[in-house]
Order: C-alpha cells, then structure tokens, then sequence
C-alpha cells in the first residue's frame, strides 16, 4: 500500500503556517487597527479643534497688540472660503491692508458668533450663534479695544452688519467631521472681552 505523504517541513524542522492561519491571523490584526483607530479618532479631533482655536486666538490677540503699538485700528478677520471640494476658514490679523496674510484652518472646522444676538449671558456664551454669516470681522482702537464687530453673509464684499459690543460675546469654533447635530459637535470657546479686546478661551 502506499505510505501517507507527509507535509514537507522547513529547514529549521518546523511546519509552517497553513493559508487559514495566515487569514486569521490577518483578520486578528485588521479589527485590532479598526479599533484603535476608532478609538482614537474623537482625540485627534479634539487636538485638531484645540489647534485651530489657538490659531484663530493668536490671530486676534496679533490684530490687537498691533493695533495698541501704532495707535490705530486694526482688523482681525475669518472668513469662510467655499470651493467645490470643501468648505474652509482663513483667519487674518491685518485684514483690509496690503500684504495681508490669510492662514487656513482645518477644514473641518467651522466658526460662528453670537454678537448679533444682543444678550449673549453672563459668560458670553449665550443667545443665538448664526451660521449663515461667512465673515467674521473684529476692529481692535488704539487701546486695545473691540470698538466694532462686523459680520456678513459673503466672504468678500460689504458686511451685512455691525455691531458696537459692550458685553462679553463668544466666537464659537465647531468640528463638523462627524454629522452630528450641532449641540453634539466638539466645540472650543473663544470669549471676547470688548473692553479690554482680551480673548479668553474656554473648554
């Protein structure tokens, strides 16, 4: 009778893996990536958003001492820029003047204010945040403060409003990434101080 072939060894003496053990093992290691990944996404998204509120804080805290070191005003602008294949903001504290430098936030992010509203809550994060506005415009006087606030529904062009704050408003910076209503967002705080032009950020 014939003898029973034998499953050829390597080598070193050892059988090697079969395909079925190299497939599962493969498999082990997609979900185990999958996982993590999952895991770790919301974080990522948090130091994105983190990130771009320290962009935009920079920004307007730059138009201020600027305005404060050569006794003038000085703009600080964001502005949405719409393309066909994402929706970004820019952020400049020389707005309106030449050789003005535009920097690009994530393009998950999206920034709304409530200085419209009027009654914006004793921590200035309250009343109505508008997200039809593409433009939002801070004028930091020689003294370092907000002496107007315009917004406008285009990102170039004539603003469609403008306001002359007293109280504490809010510019509110939201990662849209995942669709989720908009009280669900990850959302950072920048609270502007009119009088002072100070920029405080709260978690």
């Amino acid at each position: 009778s014939e003898e029973p072939t034998m499953m050829p060894r390597s080598p070193s003496g050892r059988r090697g893996f079969t395909l079925i053990e190299l497939l599962v093992s493969m498999g082990i290691m997609l979900f185990v990536i999958t996982v993590t990944v999952i895991a770790f996404t919301p974080a990522f998204g948090g130091a994105g958003l983190r990130s771009a509120a320290r962009v935009v804080s920079a920004a307007a805290d730059g138009a201020r001492v600027r305005a404060i070191q050569q006794r003038r005003q000085v703009r600080f602008e964001a502005r949405r820029i719409l393309s066909t294949t994402k929706v970004q903001w820019q952020v400049c504290s020389t707005a309106g003047e030449v050789g003005a430098e535009w920097k690009d936030l994530p393009d998950f992010i999206v920034i709304e204010t409530n200085v419209e509203s009027g009654s914006c809550g004793t921590d200035g994060r309250g009343g109505t945040f508008s997200d039809a506005n593409q433009r939002i415009s801070l004028s930091f006087g020689p003294d370092g403060s907000v002496v107007r606030c315009s917004v406008g529904p285009n990102s170039d062009g004539a603003f469609s409003n403008t306001v002359e704050p007293t109280t504490a408003f809010a510019l509110r910076l939201q990662n849209i990434r995942d669709s989720v209503a908009t009280e669900d967002r990850p959302t950072s705080w920048l609270v502007v101080i009119p009088l002072t032009g100070a920029i405080q950020s709260v978690e």
